[in-house]
């Protein structure tokens, strides 16, 4: 139906006309786009804050003790020295990482030794048993003299799930 006395009133409906059509678009992209997508998660870019915030309320005793997102790690020389003349005179080798309690629906571990990407992501064994089980992991980049500055635990679609501890040089 057009208006013939007032041709703006027909751009201007033509032009709201676009935006529904754009906004049911977006809104179908969204909820459509990304059936992995669950409840509360965040684009994969935010992800990592998300992530932190929930391990802040856990920290304080504010999160659902059903849903934690913090694990245990800890790290070892990868070849322990002989003598203190090795020492000094071998290259830094690959550390070996043991990861403890993984929360589940982990499928890797992005691990940091500075911010920005990670330096290494270890794939965890399938026959990995979750929970209280502990599994070492010889780290290929990451050296026994680098930190680590932040474990992720991620999904296989490689969205953080979990946080582990920092780690200092071994």
């Amino acid at each position: 139906m057009t208006n013939k006395q007032n041709p703006q009133n027909d751009l201007l409906l033509t032009e709201l006309k676009k935006i529904a059509t754009a906004v049911q678009d977006g809104t179908s992209a969204l909820t459509n786009g990304r059936p992995e997508r669950t409840r509360g998660e965040v684009d994969s870019s935010r992800a990592p804050l998300l992530l932190d915030y929930l391990v802040i309320r856990e920290l304080l005793g504010r999160a659902d003790p059903n849903e934690l997102r913090t694990f245990a790690a800890r790290r070892t020389p990868a070849v322990p020295p002989t003598s203190s003349k090795a020492a000094s005179s071998s290259k830094p080798t690959p550390s070996l990482l043991t990861l403890e309690e993984l929360p589940p629906n982990g499928a890797k571990v992005a691990v940091f030794i500075r911010p920005g990407k990670p330096a290494e992501t270890v794939i965890l064994a399938e026959s990995y048993p979750k929970g209280s089980q502990s599994n070492d992991y010889q780290l290929k980049v990451v050296k026994d003299d680098e930190p680590i500055v932040r474990l992720e635990l991620l999904r296989a679609d490689d969205y953080p799930i979990a946080l582990g501890p920092r780690l200092g040089a071994v």
